[in-house]
């Protein structure tokens, strides 16, 4: 079943998550989490946000 739709209004907080199929890393290499906090910077200062988390969680595992 899928989950209901979200409210979504003017002036409103979001928090942004991306993750995998079974909590699977999401990036290959370091070149890939590189690339998408570029793109992620870049989005954000269009968006004008207010911040980023300073760590990007430990799902990018040193397993590379």
């Amino acid at each position: 079943m899928a989950r209901p739709l979200r409210i979504e209004y003017e002036g409103a907080f979001y928090h942004v998550i991306s993750r995998r199929n079974l909590r699977g890393d999401i990036f290959f290499d370091d070149k890939d989490k590189e690339r998408f906090l570029e793109i992620l910077n870049k989005l954000m200062l269009q968006e004008n946000s207010k911040g980023m988390l300073k760590n990007l969680r430990a799902s990018f595992s040193n397993k590379v």
